[in-house]
């Protein structure tokens, strides 16, 4: 439950961070303020030849395999086959509409050339900052442990 506390933390402070630049952008970092202009450059296909399919997967990927990884722990459900499906496609849905908000606000809130070149600027998008980076380094080390954890559970029931 921490776990989970942390990581919406984190989320949170990414959206208060995209609403809080409109008032204050920082152009030095290439975090212009959320506006409709902002979406409207980044929006459109500007194809640099730096990303490939298998960059943008390893992007999305996550979003799909971490609910995924909770089918592991199907055995401590009471009725496995009536909860995973549904439970699994919410979480699938769930992570794929925070993906593409995220991604909204950030085309929406930083220029082009930034959104290329800085691969953690969403960090430095979120407010305050210094929790963003607390979480996604807590999100790291909950992901170890949840990959132990199912390990060990599908160990002991293929044993």
């Amino acid at each position: 439950m921490v776990f989970m506390a942390g990581v919406m933390l984190a989320i949170v402070c990414i959206f208060l961070g995209a609403f809080t630049h409109m008032l204050s952008p920082v152009p030095s970092a290439g975090i212009v303020g959320l506006s409709a202009a902002s979406l409207a450059r980044n929006l459109g296909p500007a194809y640099t030849g730096k990303n490939d399919f298998a960059a943008m997967l390893a992007i999305f990927f996550p979003a799909v395999t971490d609910p995924l990884a909770g089918s592991n722990l199907s055995g401590d459900l009471l009725d496995p086959q009536k909860s995973i499906p549904p439970g699994t496609i919410w979480a699938v849905l769930t992570t794929t509409v925070i993906f593409c908000a995220m991604v909204v606000l950030a085309g929406g809130s930083i220029d082009r050339e930034t959104l290329i070149a800085d691969q953690l600027i969403v960090t430095k998008l979120a407010w305050p900052i210094e929790e963003v980076n607390n979480c996604a380094h807590a999100w790291n080390l909950g992901r170890c442990f949840g990959c132990e954890q199912g390990a060990a559970v599908l160990c002991y029931r293929a044993c």
